[in-house]
């Protein structure tokens, strides 16, 4: 789908996000949200894990990504397997779960990074 379009729906979206979770405004507020187009994903992919201060991830065939790192949390949505708006709509909210979730978990989910890293799966 069209970027602009894509980007138009964020406020919309974050707001129905919030109003099923209101106990996160905080950190959805603060959450950066990128739609980005294939003929730059590479370079505009790594600079948000960059500007989250997080560990680079492989890329595969998403419709979008949590990015959660030291320096912030964003959401990445890749514009050209978006199909329609309400497509767009289901995959940012569950970009954002995964957002919220880790906040909720966070320690679990520290846990798991250090066993990764380590390789101790």
């Amino acid at each position: 789908m069209n970027k602009g379009v894509l980007e138009a729906l964020i406020p919309e979206t974050k707001a129905q996000f919030l109003r099923a979770f209101p106990q996160s405004a905080a950190l959805i507020d603060n959450t950066e949200i990128f739609v980005i187009l294939n003929s730059n994903r590479e370079k505009k992919r790594l600079e948000v894990f960059e500007r989250c201060g997080a560990r680079v991830k492989e890329d595969g065939p998403n419709e979008g990504e949590a990015v959660i790192g030291a320096n912030g949390r964003a959401v990445i949505i890749y514009a050209s397997v978006i199909k329609s708006q309400a497509r767009f709509k289901r995959v940012l909210w569950h970009e954002l779960g995964h957002i919220y979730s880790q906040a909720l978990n966070s320690e679990l989910f520290a846990e798991a990074e250090k066993d990764m890293l380590s390789e101790n799966d």
